[in-house]
């Protein structure tokens, strides 16, 4: 045998004998492979729910070493999510409710649960810390009132100065309408100063007459003066009256 021929037998792939075609073999494999997947999750899955098994099953039965209380209380239908100051305070609600419950249940169980006189906490904070912040808040207090007061004076300044300019508006208003009333009242005045003039001229010649006649005097009149006739009559003097 030639030593080319012996060379290609060694190059020629090895012949496997399959059951069916290769697309049915390559089917097989993958459904093998997903199965053997498959069976990996579910052992994986069922070691968690072990796991989670063991915690739920691992808390203590007594209230006092778990100390966990659960709202009864729901939250209100209308309560909106974006309304921050009406949800904080349904949470501090909620809160209270359970704090009061469970310091029932503590006073049940005879667990103290107020702190001693004697009782010393350190702070996380020092005072000197603690001393700067209450200092910072009070400043910043204080700016904010100082800012709140200038702008009511800035606004009081302001509604002044309208309140003034529409005083003054008013007054000119009310000047131009007096003016405007003079004006059509002399106009319609003018063509009856003369006639104006006869009657005031005749209304005072009727009352001097009537001044006149008044001061005028019957005889009769004349006599009805204290004193009579020809005058009053001279009082006797004193020794007169001694005399008689």
């Amino acid at each position: 045998m030639p030593v080319y021929d012996v060379a290609a037998r060694k190059k020629r792939p090895a012949v496997v004998k399959l059951n069916g075609t290769p697309k049915e073999v390559n089917e097989k494999n993958e459904a093998r492979r997903k199965g053997k997947m498959a069976s990996n999750d579910k052992k994986e899955n069922n070691a968690e729910g072990e796991k989670t098994a063991a915690v739920e099953f691992s808390e203590p039965a007594q209230w006092v070493e778990r100390m966990a209380l659960t709202s009864t209380k729901s939250l209100p239908a209308d309560l909106n999510a974006d309304d921050d100051p009406r949800r904080e305070e349904v949470f501090i609600q909620q809160a209270l409710l359970s704090v009061s419950r469970g310091i029932s249940l503590l006073e049940e169980a005879a667990v103290p649960w107020r702190r001693p006189a004697d009782y010393y906490a350190e702070m996380f904070k020092d005072d000197v810390q603690m001393g700067r912040i209450a200092a910072a808040i009070e400043d910043s207090k204080a700016r904010i009132e100082a800012q709140a007061h200038r702008r009511a004076v800035k606004d009081q300044k302001k509604y002044g100065k309208e309140v003034q300019a529409e005083l003054l508006r008013q007054r000119a208003k009310y000047k131009r309408e007096m003016g405007e009333r003079i004006t059509e009242w002399r106009r319609k005045r003018k063509g009856n100063d003369e006639l104006k003039e006869i009657l005031d001229d005749g209304d005072a010649k009727g009352i001097q007459s009537a001044h006149a006649a008044h001061r005028v005097r019957t005889p009769k009149q004349r006599n009805l003066r204290p004193g009579g006739v020809g005058g009053s009559k001279r009082r006797p003097g004193k020794n007169a009256r001694r005399r008689r």
